[in-house]
């Protein structure tokens, strides 16, 4: 059954926040893992974080509450971290290996143009 927890990290340039409808598993799987949230504190901020246990807290695991909360904001308000949460490593090591592939497919290409 879903819990109700927070979510709060702040930086220099800003904070981000929300509320969030989660199972208990879901949140323990996601400490330690990286969460890629993009540019949302403005342009060029590439916000990456470390889940860690302090970011996260249990607000409430009162069914009736949850289920009042539920019908009246939906499954949260703000930024859901576990939305947030990276791909593992393998699947970038993956990705990387291709872009290396193609960049070296690109400068084949513009050697034998110069030839």
């Amino acid at each position: 059954m879903k819990n109700l927890y927070s979510f709060c990290v702040i930086f220099r340039g800003g904070d981000l926040s929300g509320l969030f409808l989660a199972e208990p598993e879901e949140v323990a799987n996601a400490i330690g893992k990286e969460a890629y949230f993009g540019e949302v504190l403005g342009k060029h901020s590439d916000v990456e974080v470390t889940i860690e246990e302090g970011m996260i807290k249990l607000l409430s695991e009162d069914r009736d509450f949850i289920q009042s909360f539920q019908s009246i904001i939906g499954d949260g308000y703000g930024y859901d971290p576990l939305e947030y949460i990276e791909e593992d490593d393998e699947d970038e090591d993956e990705d990387e290996d291709e872009d290396e592939d193609e960049d070296e497919d690109s400068d084949d290409e513009v050697e034998e143009e110069m030839d």
